[in-house]
């Protein structure tokens, strides 16, 4: 498949340099992947409602809670890709119901599967509050609003979000389908 870009990262960084990819067979190798806890990811946009539908291992999933790289050559992984993507489309409002100026909106997954990186997504809404995240893995969610967030991705963080759980719109996202959610918006995080 072409516009697909692999990925992997640990705590630290995340790298996509230096692979090898073999057209033919769909096979890449990626090089001089330091000891030590990773997840695989892909960069789908050029496929319509691409998502990762499982990363495997040696048989059994690995998906969620990532590899181990140590100083053994890894056994291969095999990543599934589907075209079930949802799409989450909404608006943003402030307490009293009125259009919120432009905000981040995190689409995030329920707590058994936060472990996972690639099933998070964010965007910034419109001056009129809308939003539309695409690529979204069928399954539930919690869609929250920031006006002001702090740096990066703090909802990647377990502590962070714990002081917010309550403040998220839960969503159901089905495959190959729009859902709507009407957020209101976190003032200040």
């Amino acid at each position: 498949l072409s516009g697909i870009f692999p990925t992997y990262r640990n705590e630290l960084f995340s790298i996509i340099d230096g692979y090898k990819a073999d057209k033919n067979s769909g096979e890449y190798v990626l090089p001089q992947i330091p000891p030590g806890r990773h997840r695989l990811t892909h960069w789908l946009h050029a496929v319509e409602n691409g998502i990762i539908a499982d990363i495997q291992q040696s048989g059994r999933s690995v998906f969620d809670d990532g590899f181990t790289i140590d100083t053994r050559t890894p056994a291969p992984i095999e990543i599934a890709i589907t075209t079930t993507g949802g799409i989450v489309v909404g608006t943003v409002r402030d307490a009293l119901g009125n259009t919120a100026p432009p905000a981040t909106v995190a689409v995030v997954p329920l707590l058994p599967r936060r472990n996972n990186p690639a099933l998070f997504h964010r965007t910034l809404s419109g001056k009129d509050g809308q939003f539309t995240i695409r690529n979204v893995a069928p399954g539930a969610y919690k869609v929250f609003a920031w006006a002001h967030p702090p740096f990066g991705e703090p909802w990647l963080n377990a502590g962070f979000m714990t002081q917010y759980e309550q403040r998220g719109q839960s969503v159901q996202v089905t495959p190959n389908s729009a859902t709507s959610v009407r957020v209101t918006v976190i003032p200040k995080a």
